[in-house]
């Protein structure tokens, strides 16, 4: 379930925005209940257009990072979070018949279905951190 979610996490990446010239890099720390976050995501969501663009972040150990390469366009973000939690049940991959562990979402839905945070990118404003909790 991880491996399928960072796939889709890499996919929004490269799908998003492009790879143009003005892009910034943004980084930043994620905590789950004042301890660093120790895997996740962090997706910006850019809403002003015909159509949302999103571009997303895997966190390690606390800390994300979009290079310029991969970063974003200024502007206004939603930006959601996300942190799996092993629930401690086993399954079977269905594709590859392979044992992972199951996981459940540990930040609370207002960090990331229903998200308020948000991120005002600018070529001076490139560090965000979020402080999520799990209720």
């Amino acid at each position: 379930m991880l491996r399928s979610f960072s796939l889709l996490l890499l996919g929004i990446t490269f799908c998003g925005c492009g790879g143009g010239p003005n892009l910034v890099p943004v980084s930043g720390k994620v905590t789950l209940d004042g301890q660093p976050a120790k895997e996740g995501s962090v997706s910006f969501v850019q809403e002003g257009g015909p159509k949302p663009i999103g571009v997303g972040a895997l966190v390690l150990d606390g800390q994300y990072a979009l290079s310029k390469t991969n970063g974003l366009s200024p502007g206004k973000y939603r930006v959601e979070v996300r942190i799996p939690i092993p629930t401690g049940k086993t399954l079977v991959d269905p594709d590859t018949h392979e044992k992972i562990q199951e996981t459940k979402e540990g930040a609370a839905r207002q960090f990331n279905t229903m998200s308020n945070l948000t991120a005002d990118v600018s070529t001076s404003s490139t560090v965000f951190d979020f402080e999520v909790t799990s209720k």
